[in-house]
């Protein structure tokens, strides 16, 4: 298993550019992140929006009341933003 080199010490945009940054995710999603999510949270975001595809998973755990279940909404979120976006990239080019 290869390892990612993310840290919950990495700075908020490095994070938010391993997820895909404005490009792929848009300003809106990326400034709801950067004020929504500690860097914790934004780690574990990126690791799994990262991975997509790779076969690879993310572990989101913690103990009730740390933000696991809005963390998993805000990694869907990401990946279906950036899906969304490449498929309508694709059709702006064909089209």
């Amino acid at each position: 298993l290869k390892q990612k080199a993310l840290s919950a010490s990495s700075s908020t945009d490095e994070l938010l550019q391993k997820i895909g940054g404005t490009e792929a995710l848009g300003k809106g999603f990326i400034s709801y992140a950067s004020n929504k999510f500690n860097s914790s949270q934004l780690t574990a975001i990126a690791a799994s929006a990262n991975e997509y595809g790779e076969g690879g998973f993310t572990l989101i755990k913690g103990p009730p009341g740390t933000g696991k279940t809005t963390t998993l909404v805000a990694v869907l979120n990401s990946l279906h933003i950036r899906q969304y976006n490449k498929y309508y990239a694709e059709v702006r080019r064909i089209a």
